[in-house]
């Protein structure tokens, strides 16, 4: 097992030099940080819209209401970084 992870994390120091090496300092951290926010918003998008079925549904609402509140303030910290940055 610990040699899986050492080779995982081999592989990607590996794909962060070639990313630092082709696009410079701070353009591949860009990147990166939108690709990876952007499938974060996509997944809160995602849990938000079942956390709204769980409330009308009933199931464990409390829970499903204090997740969409943590959703949409998250994502709202999220896009106003965005705009701000």
């Amino acid at each position: 097992m610990a040699y899986l992870n050492e080779e995982i994390a081999e592989k990607r120091q590996a794909s962060r030099a070639l990313l630092l090496h082709t696009l410079g300092d701070q353009t591949w951290a860009y990147a990166a940080a939108a690709v990876v926010g952007g499938i974060g918003l996509l997944a809160s998008v995602i849990a938000l819209v079942e956390c709204v079925g769980a409330v009308r549904k009933g199931l464990a609402w409390t829970s499903a209401a204090w997740g969409i509140v943590i959703l949409l303030v998250t994502s709202c910290a999220v896009v106003h970084r965005l705009i701000v940055a």
